[in-house]
Parts: structure tokens; C-alpha cells; sequence
């Protein structure tokens, strides 16, 4: 036995003690893969996981290095990605506990331990992509672990076409992409994109074929869950920021083009966005059949007859289509280009749907004035029904008062009526130059369709038109400004040139007695009286000239075929030949009197004798009572402007409570399928994290509204226009228009009208709660540290302190409580030394510890752009029993001297920076995130240090307890 042990001694050497343990090593894999040779090809469970995965051999591979390759759940998640990479996103791994060691196997969709679709199909924005499902077994438990649960599927960024079948999802970036197109392109048919959609699958290779169907409907319920969440944020786009507290007026018009033809199908349910913008039928019809009830429809067709001119929108009779369900749709819009309300129309655009929309709309909203095209005639249908909406002041469209006889423009008219400013009454012209584009499609849909494919235009109408609001009241006062100095000195001018002065032109009086004219004209042209033959020959030549007129433009620009070009031409023959016979007539009529005979060209020409004595030029008096018409809309807008910004001062409420009040209010109500009403704490706590949502959009609308009309409440009205010059693209110059939005028939401006360089960086002050003589000036999201200019984190905070110190130092800028808005060089310090910071922490990162650097670290990295002296850091909390080491005695002997004292406070891993201005003031300046806001200014008053120091606390989230370093830091002079 000796003798063993003895040759063993002798012949140990390293090489065979290496040789040993590597036969050991083989035999205890060879015998692992032994155990587990009915295991799928996989990373084995061995001491040594490398070596494991190096002996994960398949082997039903026909060549080694295939066996070698095929190594378990990592290459087959692999291979899953090459099928759609996005989805893969949706894989998760097993966990299992037990007592023997545990085997998963990867299955795919088909075998029988598999309860999933076999074949998946992901629709992209890149086309459509089909793939296999696959599910994670765990061999030991049976555990099965599902991917494709419905809220993953959300959670990745898709949406199901079925929520009882996962087998079709949809991107919903996809979705957001063909939302912005349909929003900005009305009628563009969704069974075209989603062909192109296929077409752009077919070029690549892969199955082309989408459902329509499919898509229709997911879309569909994508958009009303996009709804819900909106109204869960507490965004509104139905309803008028300026309007929300007094409306001043209200357009109302009929859209003819919004017709839905009868065989397209019937109503099958209820449209789901209910009545926020067009009214339910049943209320509309129980509405006509008590009016008309009152005011039984007239069949004298001279009722529509304003002047010379016919309003068929006058006629107030049923003008059904046999073809046709809904005829139209009757809109009413507020004077900034909101649509409000509207009507389906089945009988044409009779009196009774604008009568409801005032009567159950416009009066109980508060509106003063009512708006309409042939106000004339509607207002006295009106008075026959009665009613306390009839208190609202009538007036008559600006521009299409033009074709009215000029009576019923003076009595009716909008420029002449008080109060009514520079409304134009056309805003909602505006409204169905988009919408008329969208009866493309919509009159082949089914009612619910087709109501809930107009609302949602509507709403996405109203939200750009709310985000480039400030920018259109900002222009439009403006322009009223500068139109009311231009006519002011236009009317100065033309005074001077004939020697008069002001007070001998009386506008108020002359403007009386074309009023008392104009009532003894309105009650001439009401009764009956006889005509003479020349003038019912002038009248005749002249619809027979402008039929002439219309019927030859008609051909050149309308016509799209041979006969219908060869029927208009016969037509035009026929009208010149009765032109000629009256226009003999009328020669011989006017040959006794002496008169100049007409020819049939200068009828068509329009060169009568009768125009030879008229003249272009805008009188004196009209052009004087422009000003007071002017100076009415600069009054109204400028204390609608002033009324905006006291709204949007800061109050003592907090967000949070009133977050907590909006979902307790909402708590009870459940009215559609995708609002929810349970008081989990996980659904109370997504309900605030959408509230904040919300709230911070709102928050940006006021940032801009405060700096437009600040500076124009101040007078500087240059500086504004520079601020804006890049709002809107349009820029209407004409006395009419000077209340329109400046923006197109697509809404004008977005959310981007106005640059971010200048409505981001306004930073808005708050108190910090009651009598606390603490305010708080917080920066938007992306000015702070971590954010600004498209960074994402920054641990230079302690450099950007520094360099913040500095720059007060060097500026000896100060800050007081009166500045609603933090000044414009405290902002572009905050900004600069932020940008400036960063870059240094950058320049230096390799070097530099991972984690937040100290007062000292930080003074060296900046170098030479910093000149000061760095004191001991002095270990300090907000509560202690030793007095000097609490943070309000340090405060305290910051503001010891008569200078600015600069000291940073480093607690939690975060630097902040404060300042003492003498024995009055102190300032904190953080520059790090805060939940929805950027950077932080907080200033208090010295005698108030303690709730200073509680507003500090509560900002930076300090615990009494917390230790932090306080370290001063001295410039030199």
C-alpha cells in the first residue's frame, strides 16, 4: 500500500494532475449529457454555464457544427426576431421552483400542449408581417407562461384586431399615422391605405392581404380609447378657451356636401361619442315638430327674396331627395373657428335646425349674438315661436350682406350693429371648407359611421385650432390696432384735403337717418306695389345677362362631355335671343324720353348708362364710422386678453387636490365601455398620472398665452410680432377679415405655431401656499438638467451650481416676488450655465467618478471659467438638536452679511444652490427634474426662513433626519 501511494508521489506532477482533471471534467459532462438526452437543444444546467452551453449539442442535427449552432431559447428567440422584430418585444422567460432541477421546453404554435392561434399577422406601418406563436413549458410543473396576453400586446405598442382573437395585431403607430393623414386630408378613403398598405407588403415579399373589415374596427375602437383617455386628462376640444366664460357670438351655417345617400345602410347603433357634437335625432325632430307647430312653413316663395337676390336657405320648406337620408349638416362655430354644436339635416336647411341649435345650444352657453346668412328672414320665423332666446342681438353675415338689398344691410347687418365689433360671421365658412371635403366617404357610410367620422374631425379641428390660439388673438389684435391708426389717419387726411373738421361731420347723426331710411325702405318694399315696364325690363335683361355669364363659365370649367357642352350652348343661343327682344323693347320704351339705346354687348359687359354715374369710392362717413367699429374690437379683445390673464395667474390650489377632486367627482360615472369607475389603487393611480398628463399640456397653453399677451398689454407690440412671425402662414389684410384665424381651411397652426425657443422658456410663478411669502418659479419638463436639449440624465449638477453662482456673482442680478414671469436674463442664465455644465461633465466623464461629484471635484472640473474659493462641507439637516447643525442656522448665517452669499446644499446624491441677498432675500436654484416640471427657482423672504426652509424640503424631498453638506463658496472681487 506504501509502495502505491509511493509511485503515485513520484509521478505527480502538474501536467498529469491538469491531464486528471480534465478526464475528470469530460466524465462529468459526458454523464450531464447523458441525463439529459431528451432535453431540447438548450443551455445545459451545469456548475460551469460557458462549458455548458459549449456541450449543448442537438443531436437530430445532421452535421456537428449544425449541433453545435442550434444551442436552446436564446437561438430560437432569435430566429422568432427575424420574423418580426418588433413582437418579439412580447417574449418573456420561465421561473420555476422545485425540488428537481427544472427542463422548459420552447413550443411552438401547433403542437398539442399549444391552446394558441397557429399563424399571427402584425400589420406595420411597413406593411403586413406573418409569424409563428410560441409558448414557454416548463416540463417539471407544466407551467405555461402566455406572451400573448392582451395587455402585453398594449403594453409593446400594439393593438388587437379582436380581443377574443390575438391572431391579427395592428402597430398602433400605424394607427396614429392613417389618424394624422384622415385628420388632414378629409375623404381620403381607408380602403385605398390599407391597399397600399398590402402593395407595400407585396414588394417586399410578403403576403399582401389586409382586412379591411379588421382594420375598420380596431381603428375604430382605437380612437374611442383614445377618446377616453383625452377625456380622462380633462382635455376638452369641444369647448372654447376664450368662449369658456362669456361668448360673444355665434356663426351658424348649413353644408349641403354632408349629404348620406339612403342606400348606404340603417342605423345599427348608437353613435359612441353620443351628442358632443351632433344632437341625437329624436331631440332634433321632437324639437321641428314643436316649432313648426308655432311657425307653420310658408309656400310664398317671394319669402326668399332678399332685394334682387334668391336665398334658397330662406325658403324654410322640406326639400327631401329621394335618394338621400340626411341631406346635410348644420354647423354653428364661435368667432375664433371652433366647431360647437351641430345638426343632422333631413329635410334641408329649413328654419327649425338653427332654431334649435340657438335655442337649445347658444342661449343656454350665454351667447350674445346670433350669426346666420339670411338673419333677415329667419329672425322674423323667430319671433313668430317665441321664446327667451329671442333676447340674443340678430346679425347678418359681413360678407354675404354684400348680395342683400341695402336696407336689410343697415338694419341687420353685422358691421352696423353695436357691440358686435369685427365679427365677421363667417367663421363657420371656414369650418365647412374642411368638413365638405369629407363627404367623399362619409356618404357611404352608416349613420353612426358617419357621425362619429365628423366628430372626430370636429375634435381634431378644434385642437389645432386651441394650440395656435394664442398666436390668432395675438395677430388679430394686431391688426385691429394697426387697422384702426390706419383709419383714423386716412380719415384725418381726407378731412384736411376739404377744409373740415371732426365736429362737423356728425357719424352719429347721419347715421341715424340712414337708418330711419332704411326702416321706410324695409316697409315700401314689403307692401305690394306696381312696377313700371322699364324697370321690369331692366331687371329681366339683368338675370338674363348674369345666366349668360354663368352658363359660359359653367361650360368652360364644369363641362365634362360633348353633349352636355352642345345642350349649354343651346341654351346660351336661346338667352341671347330673348336678351335681344328686350333690349329692343326697352330701346323703344326709352326713345321717347330721349334715353342712350343699349346694345347686347354692353348688357353683357355690364356698361350701362344707369353705371355711368357710380363711383368705386368709399365715402366719408362710412369711412369714419369704421373707427368706432375698430375701436369696439380692441376694447374686446384687449379685455379679453385681460381677463385671460388673470384667469391663468397661479392660485394656492394645488395640482394634486385638484386631481384628487376630478376623480372622486368622476368616481360614480360610467358611461362607455373604455371609462372606468373602480377604485383600485393601480386604476386611481393611472387616472392621475393622465390628470398630470393633462395638466401639463395645459400648463404649456398658459406659458404662451402669458407671454403674447403680457407684451401686448404692455404695449410692445413690435416685440410680439417678431415672437410670432412664424405663426401662422396666411395673413389677411382686409377690413373683413379682420377677425378671422389667419389659418387656411386646415386650422391654421398646430401645436408648433410658435417656436419652442420662445414660448418654452416662460417660466411661471406660483405662491407656495397661503401668506407663506414663499414663491416658486418652475421651469417646463425639458429646461433641467437631465432634459435640456434632447438629453436623457446629467449627473453635473454640482458644475452647473458652480457656474450658477457665478453668473449671479458677475451679474448681480436680483429676483422680486412682482414678476409673474421669471425674467428673461434668470432664465438664459439658468439655460446657459445648464447647457455649459453639461458640456464640461462631458468633456471630462472618463475621468470622473460614477456618481455626483463634490463642491471641491466639481470647482476643478470647471477650471478656469470659475474664480472662488471652496469652504469645508459642513454636515447639516433640517432638524437637530444642536442648533448650528440644522440647515435653517446655516441659512441664516448665509444672509450674515450685506452682499450676495452664494453656498451649495448636497443631499441625496442631488446639488442645489443657494443664495443670500443680504439680509432680505434667499434663493434656491435646483436644476434637477421635479416629477412634471424642470428646473426650480424658490425665493423667500428672510423673515419668513422657516417656511422657506419647509418649501426647500418639500422640493428637494429632504426628511428631517437626512444629513446633506453645506458648502460655501467666496468669489474673489
Amino acid at each position: 500500500m506504501a509502495s502505491v501511494f509511493t509511485t503515485i508521489y513520484d509521478s505527480l506532477s502538474f501536467g498529469n494532475v491538469l491531464l486528471l482533471l480534465l478526464l475528470l471534467l469530460m466524465l462529468h459532462y459526458l454523464m450531464v449529457l447523458y441525463e439529459f438526452r431528451n432535453m431540447p437543444p438548450g443551455p445545459r444546467l451545469t456548475a460551469f454555464p460557458v462549458l455548458g452551453n459549449a456541450f449543448s449539442l442537438d443531436f437530430k442535427a445532421e452535421k456537428l457544427t449544425d449541433a453545435f449552432q442550434s444551442n436552446g431559447l436564446r437561438t430560437s428567440k432569435r430566429k422568432y426576431r427575424s420574423r418580426s422584430s418588433k413582437t418579439s418585444n412580447l417574449a418573456q422567460s420561465a421561473a420555476c421552483s422545485s425540488l428537481e432541477e427544472p427542463s422548459f421546453d420552447v413550443s411552438l404554435s401547433g403542437e398539442e400542449n399549444v391552446e394558441f392561434p397557429e399563424e399571427n399577422h402584425s400589420d406595420s406601418a411597413k406593411g403586413r408581417f406573418d409569424f409563428n406563436n410560441y409558448a414557454v413549458v416548463c416540463n417539471c410543473c407544466g407551467h405555461k407562461i402566455n406572451p400573448w396576453s392582451l395587455e402585453n400586446i398594449i403594453a409593446a405598442g400594439y393593438w388587437p384586431g379582436s380581443p377574443k382573437d390575438l391572431s391579427y395585431l395592428f402597430d398602433q403607430n400605424l394607427f396614429r399615422q392613417w389618424d394624422f393623414l384622415q385628420k388632414r386630408l378629409p375623404g381620403t378613403s381607408e380602403v385605398s391605405f390599407v391597399k397600399a398598405l398590402g402593395d407595400l407588403s407585396e414588394s417586399k415579399g410578403r403576403a399582401p392581404t389586409i382586412t379591411a373589415n379588421t382594420f375598420n374596427r380596431s381603428f375604430k375602437e382605437w380612437k374611442f380609447c383614445t377618446y377616453e383617455v383625452q377625456i380622462t386628462q380633462g382635455l376638452s376640444w369641444m369647448e372654447c378657451p376664450t368662449c369658456s366664460l362669456y361668448q360673444h357670438s355665434c356663426h351658424v351655417d348649413g353644408n349641403m356636401k354632408l349629404y348620406r345617400y339612403e342606400c348606404s345602410g340603417t342605423q345599427k347603433r348608437s353613435c359612441y361619442y353620443g351628442s358632443a357634437f351632433i344632437s341625437q335625432k329624436a331631440d332634433v325632430d321632437c324639437h321641428i315638430k314643436n316649432v313648426y307647430a308655432k311657425a307653420p312653413r310658408s309656400k310664398n316663395v317671394k319669402d326668399s327674396m332678399c332685394g334682387e337676390s334668391h336665398w334658397k336657405a330662406a325658403q324654410n320648406t322640406a326639400r327631401r331627395r329621394a335618394k338621400l337620408d340626411e341631406t346635410g349638416l348644420e354647423i354653428a362655430g364661435c368667432r375664433h373657428g371652433l366647431a360647437q354644436w351641430a345638426v343632422n339635416m333631413y329635410q334641408g336647411e329649413i328654419y327649425g335646425y338653427a332654431h334649435f341649435l340657438q335655442s337649445q345650444r347658444m342661449f343656454p352657453a350665454g351667447v350674445e349674438f346670433f350669426w346666420e346668412d339670411i338673419v333677415c328672414k329667419y329672425w322674423k320665423w323667430a319671433a313668430k315661436v317665441g321664446g327667451s332666446e329671442m333676447t340674443m342681438k340678430p346679425a347678418l353675415s359681413v360678407m354675404h350682406a354684400k348680395a342683400h338689398k341695402w336696407s336689410c344691410q343697415v338694419l341687420w347687418g353685422g358691421r352696423w350693429q353695436e357691440g358686435s365689433a369685427c365679427t365677421t360671421g363667417e367663421e363657420v365658412e371656414q369650418i365647412n371648407a374642411h368638413m365638405s371635403r369629407c363627404g367623399n366617404t362619409t356618404k357611404y357610410m352608416l349613420p353612426e359611421g358617419r357621425d362619429e367620422l365628423i366628430t372626430e374631425h370636429a375634435l381634431a379641428w378644434n385642437k389645432r385650432k386651441i394650440c395656435a390660439m394664442v398666436t390668432s388673438l395675438v395677430k388679430r389684435f394686431e391688426r385691429a390696432v394697426q387697422m384702426c391708426d390706419s383709419s383714423k389717419k386716412e380719415c384725418d387726411t381726407i378731412l384736411e384735403e376739404y377744409n373740415f373738421e371732426h365736429k362737423d361731420v356728425d357719424i352719429l347723426h347721419w347715421k341715424k337717418e340712414i337708418i330711419k331710411h332704411a326702416n321706410e325702405d324695409e316697409l315700401i318694399s314689403n307692401s305690394r306695389r306696381s312696377i313700371s315696364n322699364t324697370d321690369n325690363l331692366k331687371h329681366q335683361m339683368e338675370m338674363l345677362s348674369f345666366s349668360i355669364a354663368r352658363t359660359t363659365t359653367f361650360i368652360n370649367k364644369q363641362s365634362d362631355s360633348s353633349k352636355q357642352r352642345t345642350r349649354l350652348r343651346k341654351k346660351i343661343a336661346s338667352e341671347r335671343t330673348q336678351l335681344n327682344t328686350l333690349i329692343d323693347k326697352y330701346n323703344v320704351l326709352i326713345a321717347s324720353d330721349g334715353g342712350i339705346p343699349l346694345t347686347i354687348d354692353s348688357v353683357l359687359t355690364g356698361d350701362t348708362p344707369n353705371d355711368i354715374d357710380q363711383s368705386d369710392e368709399i365715402p366719408i362717413r362710412v369711412k369714419k364710422i369704421r373707427i368706432p367699429t375698430l375701436q369696439e374690437e380692441v376694447i374686446k379683445l384687449e379685455d379679453k386678453l385681460k381677463s385671460q390673464v388673470e384667469l391663468e395667474q397661479p392660485t394656492t390650489t394645488t395640482s394634486d387636490s385638484l386631481i384628487v377632486n376630478n376623480i372622486q367627482v368622476d368616481t360614480a360615472e360610467q358611461t362607455v365601455k373604455y371609462s372606468c369607475s373602480k377604485n383600485d389603487p393601480a386604476v386611481i393611480n393611472g387616472k392621475v398620472a393622465l390628470l398630470k398628463k393633462g395638466l401639463f399640456f395645459c400648463r404649456e397653453q398658459v406659458q404662451k398665452a402669458m407671454i403674447g399677451f403680457q407684451e401686448i398689454l404692455h404695449g410692445n407690440i413690435v416685440n410680439i410680432t417678431e415672437i410670432l412671425a412664424d405663426g401662422d402662414e396666411s395673413n389677411n389684410s382686409g377690413d373683413e377679415n379682420v377677425d378671422s384665424d389667419d389659418s387656411g381651411d386646415d386650422g391654421g397652426a398646430d401645436e408648433s405655431s410658435i417656436s419652442a425657443d420662445n414660448y418654452d422658456n416662460i417660466v411661471l410663478m406660483r405662491p407656495f401656499n397661503t401668506n407663506s411669502m414663499v414663491w416658486i418659479w418652475e421651469f417646463p419638463y425639458n429646461i433641467s438638467q437631465s432634459t435640456y436639449q434632447g438629453r436623457n440624465g446629467s449627473n453635473a449638477c454640482s458644475i452647473i451650481a458652480l457656474l450658477i453662482a457665478e453668473g449671479i456673482h458677475q451679474v448681480n442680478c436680483d429676483l422680486d416676488p412682482s414678476h409673474a414671469i421669471l425674467p428673461t436674463p434668470w432664465v438664459t442664465l439658468v439655460c446657459g450655465c445648464i447647457k455649459e455644465g453639461n458640456a464640461l461633465y462631458d468633456r471630462s466623464r472618463a475621468s470622473l467618478p460614477q456618481r455626483y461629484l463634490s463642491a471641491a471635484e466639481a470647482a476643478m472640473v470647471a477650471g478656469d471659467r470659475l474664480d472662488a474659493s471652496i469652504d469645508q462641507p459642513l454636515p447639516v439637516r433640517v432638524s437637530d438638536p444642536h442648533p448650528p447643525s440644522t440647515l435653517r442656522y446655516q441659512l441664516l448665517e448665509l444672509c450674515s452679511n450685506q452682499c450676495i452669499s452664494c453656498a451649495l446644499f448636497i443631499v441625496n446624491g442631488k446639488t442645489a444652490l443657494f443664495v443670500g441677498f443680504g439680509k432680505e432675500k434667499l434663493l434656491l436654484v435646483d436644476s434637477h427634474l421635479h416629477e412634471q416640471n424642470g428646473a426650480m427657482v424658490i425665493l423667500g423672504k428672510l423673515c419668513n426662513v422657516d417656511n422657506f426652509v419647509h418649501a426647500v424640503q418639500e422640493s428637494l424631498g429632504v426628511d428631517n433626519d437626512t444629513f446633506g453638506h453645506f458648502v460655501q463658496v467666496t468669489f474673489q472681487e
